[in-house]
């Protein structure tokens, strides 16, 4: 027992969630890569708890479902993969990773009223601080960017904010904190509160982080209308998508036509078509079982290069690209999981996303539902469009997100205001 009388397994989990709200953003904004061994950190420290609660027996086993078959699945593409190696080292990474962010999970269950108020005060202020920095890059020509650079030395690599991998995981935490602050504020200041952080976060040069944006407001709004509509229309978009995609980016023209005609396909997104279009061509070789685990990183063709010209009405060349057929990963959840791990793997996590908006129904207010889904759907917009499914990184700040999200909406049994 600690001198508040918890033991000190709850005290030390309790403490590691509230070092992980409070350097959650701020790893994400200046040092992605870190996020990793934040989450592992976190959930190495809440495993006591899990072991003397044996907490274990509370999970819902529907929900965990999802994530164990894609690990399990994972593991055994390693008998197909182009590197079996590989493969059996990304099985592991991401079981690794499952375990120790179902036990951050479960942890968040578990806190006391006080230890909730103050990592949701760690959460809130850590949050505020990185939308003011991101704000400042963004407003102030990559002045952040340049001032990070130079303290590190390196060299300004191309036009954009070097913080966007920051920007989309503020972005989809601002929602968890909703909740938290609507424990102590009325509604109507926390709508606003969080609308303006959102707002500012428009002003990105990163179009993953506006369409994570727009995707929480938008469902966060008909959430706040039409609920059941609203969880049913995205069911209905993630399984036409999960059966779809890999079709349709297939009948996609050569990337040539594609540059040369679709114009009002912005450059910078060109490439993903490039992506989408060869990593399709891939998944129909192998749509049953896919190539194995981190497959994408090997594929063969994946190192191919096509040098792409816009032609101008007067013959001048407009546009001038060099694009590779697949750089380390298709840079879209769905696709990397249909080319990698085949119908099962995709069966799976369309199984769990459909689970858990049908645990988001189940939720009682329309704060609560609207703000779950409201991360659900900036989640899985970004999943689509940037990031490889699997970076260790991106998986925590899932998890993490996922703790702080359960701590939100879980009502605390006791009312310690010690923690």
């Amino acid at each position: 027992m600690t001198a508040d009388g918890s033991a000190w397994e709850d005290s030390l989990a309790a403490w590691a969630l509230t070092v992980a709200a409070a350097l959650l953003p701020v790893a994400a904004v200046f040092a992605p890569l870190g996020v990793a061994p934040l989450g592992a950190a976190t959930g190495l420290a809440t495993l006591p708890q899990l072991l003397r609660r044996r907490s274990w027996r509370r999970v819902d086993w529907p929900l965990a479902a999802g994530p164990l078959l894609l690990c399990l699945w994972a593991l055994i593409s390693a008998a197909w993969a182009l590197d079996p190696t590989q493969a059996v080292k990304g099985a592991a990474k991401l079981a690794t990773t499952a375990v120790l962010g179902a036990a951050t999970v479960t942890a968040a269950m578990a806190v006391t009223a006080g230890q909730r108020r103050r990592i949701g005060q760690a959460l809130s202020v850590a949050t505020a601080a990185m939308v003011v920095v991101l704000t400042l890059d963004y407003a102030i020509h990559l002045s952040v960017t340049h001032a990070v650079l130079a303290l590190k030395g390196d060299p300004m690599v191309g036009q954009k904010s070097h913080l966007n991998r920051g920007a989309t995981v503020v972005a989809i935490v601002a929602w968890p904190i909703a909740l938290l602050l609507a424990g102590r504020l009325r509604t109507l200041p926390t709508v606003l509160l969080t609308g303006v952080a959102m707002l500012l976060l428009l002003l990105s040069d990163s179009t993953s982080t506006r369409l994570a944006v727009l995707a929480a407001a938008a469902m966060a709004g008909a959430m706040a209308v039409a609920p059941r509509l609203a969880l049913r229309a995205l069911a209905v978009l993630v399984v036409m998508m999960a059966v779809a995609l890999p079709t349709a980016m297939r009948e996609v023209p050569p990337p040539q036509h594609t540059l040369q005609n679709w114009t009002w396909v912005p450059n910078s997104a060109h490439h993903r078509l490039t992506i989408w279009s060869f990593t399709a061509q891939r998944i129909a070789e192998h749509p049953w079982r896919g190539w194995g685990m981190d497959a994408s990183r090997t594929m063969p063709g994946a190192d191919d290069e096509v040098r792409l010209k816009r032609i101008a009405p007067d013959g001048s060349v407009a546009v001038e690209v060099i694009e590779s057929m697949l750089p380390l990963h298709p840079h879209n959840a769905v696709m990397q999981v249909w080319l990698e791990l085949g119908l099962p793997g995709v069966a799976a996590l369309v199984a769990f996303l459909l689970v858990l908006m049908r645990r988001i129904d189940r939720l009682e207010g329309r704060l609560p539902r609207g703000a779950a889904a409201a991360v659900l759907a900036g989640t899985f917009c970004v999943s689509v469009v940037s990031y490889g499914f699997w970076q260790s990184w991106w998986q925590t700040a899932l998890w993490l997100t996922a703790a702080f999200l359960v701590l939100a909406l879980h009502k605390p049994a006791g009312s310690n205001p010690a923690g």
